[in-house]
């Protein structure tokens, strides 16, 4: 098993980086390239993971479409005890 390096967003979702922090013996064999069948499994420890303190793009996304629908809820209420 590989260790690579980890992305936590704030929201809990987390995303993997492309670089490998440690790569176990299968995966050096491959890159040497003296096995056709790399590491599959992804592993990390703390040391390999750095926390954001932003929102992943979906949760930003879902956000802000939430905070678009609520403004206009609250428009069309307001509107309607005009």
């Amino acid at each position: 098993m590989c260790f690579h390096h980890r992305l936590v967003f704030s929201c809990g979702h987390y995303i993997w980086l492309p670089k490998v922090a440690r790569a176990c013996a299968a995966e050096e064999a491959f890159t040497r390239e003296e096995t056709t069948i790399g590491c599959s499994k992804m592993w990390s420890t703390g040391f390999c993971t750095m926390k954001v303190s932003q929102k992943c793009e979906d949760c930003s996304n879902k956000e802000a479409k939430s905070t678009a629908q609520i403004a206009e809820i609250k428009r069309r209420i307001g509107a309607l005890k005009e």
